[in-house]
């Protein structure tokens, strides 16, 4: 077995830690970032290392360690806001603007318009109008039993079925349930 001093494992572990905090702080960062803004931003390793090259420059221009530690986060924080600015915020959106819904007899129908985020309007202007109605047809059938769930506890009746359609050129959706009849199979 080599020889491993105290003071050499201490610094291991210490290194350790500091590396697996700055792994956690990356991994909370794209959590936040996913959370609040639905966008998915890789751009965190990019910054870490921005914030290292201002750091290295302004340690090697003014010798001062503080200065550096000051002003390398300073001019990252400056630079990510830039980049949201300018270049993510126009990517990001809740979807429906518009909802009307319509209890009739056996049957419910929510009408939503102005469905889509503004990142499906650029995919649906970049031509890719298709894959946006696949990938929210693949979102419904996930979410179907949460849909069917609310619907139920809301009128206090079981649905039998379930359906919904989105028409991209009109930006609207149709959620549609058909009741099952009071005291039959759902």
């Amino acid at each position: 077995m080599p020889d491993i001093t105290l003071s050499a494992l201490t610094a291991q572990l210490f290194t350790g830690l500091v590396l697996g905090g700055i792994l956690v702080l990356l991994a909370i960062g794209l959590s936040l970032i996913f959370g609040l803004m639905t966008v998915v931003n890789f751009a965190h390793g990019s910054f870490f290392m921005l914030g290292a090259y201002v750091g290295f420059f302004v340690l090697g221009y003014t010798r001062s360690f503080w200065v550096a530690l000051v002003v390398a986060p300073l001019v990252v924080g400056v630079f990510g806001l830039l980049v949201e600015r300018f270049l993510i915020r126009r990517l990001y959106g809740r979807g429906p603007t518009k909802a009307r819904s319509y209890i009739q007899g056996d049957y419910a129908a929510c009408v939503l318009e102005e469905i889509f985020t503004t990142a499906e309007r650029t995919l649906i202007e970049a031509g890719s109008g298709d894959h946006v109605r696949d990938t929210r047809k693949r979102l419904q059938e996930t979410v179907r039993q949460e849909f069917v769930d609310a619907i139920e506890r809301t009128t206090g009746r079981a649905v039998r079925v379930y359906l919904s359609q989105v028409d991209v050129g009109a930006s609207l959706a149709l959620e549609f349930f058909i009741f099952a009849e009071p005291g039959g199979p759902a």
